[in-house]
């Protein structure tokens, strides 16, 4: 194997590549990268896996013979990061991976190719296309309600479902629940197939994503494993799909209104201010910062005490002294749910002060439930 690659195409694959490499390996190989040279193609991948999920990155133009070297993640990535040229010339040779890049050479130990897992194929799996930018808005703004928990088999997942009409991102820890769907009038009755993505899976998709301009495939099989390719086939990630049966999220939603429902719609970045002000103020947990939180036709209004404090803010002046609906919340993760919102506006809703806090805007639906029902 030879090639000649652009550094900084490199150092973007590898950086890439990294959140599959296992950090505890049961095998040594789960530590390496598999550099795969094709001259047919012009191009060559860099490949990472930890046997839960494999991300692969394709290098244009650097194949000149072809091949297979796998070497140590970490070492590639540090050789990579301290040259100083342009170009890295990589050549494999007696089972090292000889490496010049400017004025800097070195040899990497490799490992066999036989070593380096199988994947099993893909049977039967369905398939869908997704714009890449929705899919990583879609993961960012629900991702907080991604959290673990002892209690929820769930948490930390994410579920991706996918139709005609567009994407549905879902998740919860059991205490909040939030929602995005690409299509904004979109109701809550439209059920799709869908896929559970674990955390590993669904943090490196969110990286490779992020500068996704054009659609990206999504493969599937419900409960086995998922393979999503970015455009043009410039990068590759499958994973394993949690052995977890998802909720039955919407119809926790549409239990949380009844005839005594009430919404209140309230200026977002209003809520982000008030609360962050109570978060630096109260007393904190492990876990969460409690505040009561009153939602009237003014505005909300946070009070909280602790330990040499006791505070109260509204998000406008005519909310300071207003009746209304009182619940006992944890601050630090209403300021997450809302923070996730791009909105200017915020639809909450609620019963009364043992029931759960809805949130909606045109494309997000949420939920809270209240500290002492938690």
């Amino acid at each position: 194997m030879r090639m000649t690659v652009d550094r900084e195409a490199l150092a973007t694959a590898l950086k890439l590549t990294k959140g599959a490499v296992s950090s505890k390996p049961v095998l040594p190989v789960l530590r390496y990268a598999r550099i795969d040279a094709d001259p047919k193609a012009g191009a060559a991948t860099c490949t990472t896996t930890n046997i839960d999920i494999t991300t692969s990155v394709r290098l244009e133009n650097a194949a000149e013979r072809s091949g297979t070297a796998i070497a140590e993640h970490s070492r590639l990535s540090a050789f990579v990061s301290s040259a100083d040229g342009d170009k890295v010339e990589m050549e494999l040779e007696d089972g090292w991976l000889k490496l010049r890049c400017g004025t800097m050479k070195a040899k990497l130990a490799t490992m066999k190719k036989e070593l380096w897992p199988k994947e099993a194929p893909m049977d039967k799996a369905k398939t869908a296309s997704v714009e890449g930018a929705k899919l990583y808005r879609a993961i960012s703004t629900v991702k907080h309600a991604a959290l673990p928990t002892a209690h929820a088999a769930m948490s930390e997942n994410i579920l991706l479902e996918m139709d005609a009409e567009g994407l549905t991102a879902v998740a919860t820890d059991g205490k909040t629940l939030a929602t995005w769907r690409s299509d904004a009038g979109r109701g809550l009755k439209d059920k799709a197939p869908g896929v559970t993505l674990g955390k590993q899976a669904w943090s490196v998709l969110e990286t490779l994503t992020e500068n996704a301009a054009h659609s990206v495939k999504i493969e599937y099989t419900a409960y086995e494993s998922v393979r999503v390719t970015g455009p043009g086939g410039r990068w590759t990630l499958r994973a394993k799909v949690p052995p977890v049966q998802y909720p039955e999220w919407r119809k926790i939603l549409l239990a949380a209104t009844n005839d005594d429902y009430k919404t209140y719609t309230l200026d977002r970045q209003g809520m982000v201010r008030a609360l962050r002000g109570m978060v630096s103020l109260l007393p904190q947990t492990a876990d969460w910062t409690t505040v009561k939180m009153t939602l009237s036709e003014k505005g909300a209004r946070f009070s909280g005490t602790g330990e040499g404090v006791d505070a109260t803010v509204a998000t406008d002046e005519s909310a300071e002294g207003a009746e209304g609906i009182v619940n006992t919340l944890d601050a630090k993760r209403l300021l997450r749910t809302l923070e996730a919102v791009a909105d200017d506006k915020v639809k909450l809703g609620v019963t009364d002060s043992m029931s759960p806090v809805t949130f909606e805007t045109p494309q997000t639906y949420g939920m809270m439930m209240p500290l002492r029902c938690a």
